[in-house]
Parts: structure tokens; C-alpha cells; sequence
């Protein structure tokens, strides 16, 4: 398999209407064929006022992406945590237009931006659920003929002195399959990200990581064996977060010691459910502690 791309931009800068970016993108692929997809993207400033500037930018772009290797012939058989994912030859590749928006104020460092989506899919990709065999969940990667997704981000950065930055983003989301008129899997309805950073001194950093999902949905399965999906799988915590704390050391600026703790609050899948009837999406890596050393010649 190959592929060979070509690329053209163009950047227009007027006084009165903003900047104009436009560009498109020619594909060769030796499975799939030749595919073009174009891209416009316009930013302005909207006002400056006591040193809080603002720029609104709106875009609208073209998808394709062929299904690599991995998704169409790997199987990854990790019975040993209680699935498998199999690869699927048949894969199309995956089409799509997008739209976005977003409005964003700065006032020197610190940052708010507003945003919202559209995306209309043809052939989306997806890891599909198809059933469990003695125990372990069966999954493989499959075309869904047409998919939307949808929503709204919302990001802050603040940095009220040198020694603190933290940076959020709650997103909201809507995946809707249209084929069969129900949601996605696996995808959340709401998430949250964060990452606060302290430093102590020059040579002291700390820093904690957050990422929380609620309102997955899990799809369906056959409960009364009529060969038709019809109830939904539920889940085993609606709310699933993790959390990471880091720690780092500048000795000088070629040798710097770092330490950490992945999944703080230890957080793990339920191995022992069933994987037709219910869900946990918690994380299969349990506490993780590191220890390490980084240097710069």
C-alpha cells in the first residue's frame, strides 16, 4: 500500500476583512484511488479593549482518510484484559465535511475560547462491539454509512503569575449514527480536561492532570436471543475519571529527574462482567509509579 499527496495554500491578509486562508489537497492512494479535498478558513478581529483582544475565526474543510494498515488486516488479540479488535479488509475509507467556529478573548496570558462543530461523515470508522466469546468482548473496526457529530468547547487558560498555569476545556458532544438513528458508541456526551502546573521555584515543578468522561453510550444488545439488538448495555460508572500527578527536577539545563504517579486514584476495569449485558470504560493500567531522567547534550 502507498500514497502520495499534494498540497497548495494560499494566505490572504486585507485590512478591512481579515485573513483568508485557502487551500486544497489531492491524494493518490494505490487501494483506494485519487481524492481531492478543499479547505477555507477566515479569521478577524472583532475588538481590543484595555488590552483584551479577540479574534473569531470560522472555517470549512473537507475529510478523507483511507483505513491503514492496522484497521484493516492486525487483529490485537489482548484476551488477557478482556478483549480483542479485529481488523477489517472490507473497510472504505472515510469521507467528511466539517464547520467550525470559534470566538477567543486573550488578555496577555490568559486565554478563553468559545467554539462549536459540525461534522457530516460518510464511512466514519469506528470500533464496533459484536458480541463476547468465553468472556472476552469481541470487537472489530467498521464503516457506519453516515454519521454526524456535533457540539460545543469551551477552554480556559489562566496564568496569574509565573509560577501557576492551568489550562481547562469542558467539551460537549453529540454522535449520532444515521443509519440506524442511534448514538455512537463509546463516545461521552460530556468530557473535561485539565492540567495545573506550579512552580515551586526554577527548578521545581508540579503538576497535576485530570481527564473525566460522563454519558457514554454502549450500544445494544440481543437480551431474549431473537437475533435483533434491542436493549441497551449499561454501564458500571457513568463518571469515569483519571488523574496523574508529576513532579520534575532541573538540576542544570542538561540534566533534569522526574517522578510521578499515572491513574492516582487507582481506578481500574471490572475484568469480571459481562461484556454483552454491561460496560466499564475505567482504564485497564492500574497506579503507576515512574521515576526518570532526562539529558540534554
Amino acid at each position: 500500500s502507498s500514497a502520495l499527496e499534494v498540497y497548495l495554500q494560499d494566505n490572504i491578509i486585507t485590512s478591512d476583512f481579515g485573513e483568508f486562508v485557502t487551500g486544497v489537497r489531492v491524494q493518490q492512494d494505490s487501494g483506494f484511488g485519487v481524492h481531492s479535498n478543499a479547505k477555507l478558513n477566515w479569521m478577524k478581529s472583532v475588538f481590543d479593549y484595555k488590552n483584551i483582544t479577540s479574534k473569531f475565526r470560522l472555517s470549512y474543510g473537507q475529510g478523507f482518510r483511507a483505513p491503514d494498515l492496522k484497521q484493516r488486516f492486525y487483529n490485537f488479540d489482548h484476551s488477557n484484559l478482556g478483549y480483542v479488535i479485529k481488523g477489517n479488509s472490507e473497510l472504505l475509507p472515510e469521507e467528511s465535511n466539517n464547520i467550525n467556529a470559534s470566538l477567543s478573548l486573550s488578555h496577555f496570558g490568559n486565554l478563553l475560547e468559545l467554539s462549536a462543530y459540525y461534522n457530516d461523515y460518510k464511512n466514519k470508522i469506528e470500533t464496533v462491539f459484536t458480541g463476547e466469546e468465553n468472556r472476552i468482548s469481541q470487537n472489530q473496526y467498521q464503516n457506519i454509512g453516515r454519521a454526524t457529530t456535533k457540539g460545543y468547547d469551551i477552554s480556559l487558560t489562566i496564568q496569574p503569575s509565573e509560577s501557576l498555569y492551568w489550562q481547562q476545556g469542558l467539551a460537549y458532544l453529540e454522535a449520532d449514527n444515521l443509519d440506524n438513528h442511534e448514538r455512537i458508541e463509546e463516545q461521552p456526551r460530556w468530557s473535561y480536561k485539565t492540567q495545573l502546573n506550579y512552580a515551586v521555584n526554577h527548578q521545581w515543578v508540579l503538576s497535576l492532570y485530570g481527564n473525566l468522561e460522563r454519558d457514554s453510550y454502549k450500544g445494544k444488545y440481543d437480551s431474549d436471543n431473537d437475533d435483533v439488538a434491542d436493549t441497551e448495555r449499561v454501564t458500571t460508572q457513568d463518571l469515569i475519571q483519571t488523574w496523574d500527578v508529576k513532579a520534575s527536577f532541573k538540576l542544570n539545563p542538561q540534566i533534569k529527574f522526574s517522578a510521578g504517579i499515572d491513574n492516582l486514584l487507582n481506578e481500574t476495569k471490572d475484568s469480571g462482567i459481562n461484556a454483552n449485558v454491561e460496560v466499564d470504560d475505567r482504564p485497564i493500567e492500574a497506579r503507576l509509579f515512574t521515576l526518570g531522567l532526562n539529558l540534554t547534550f
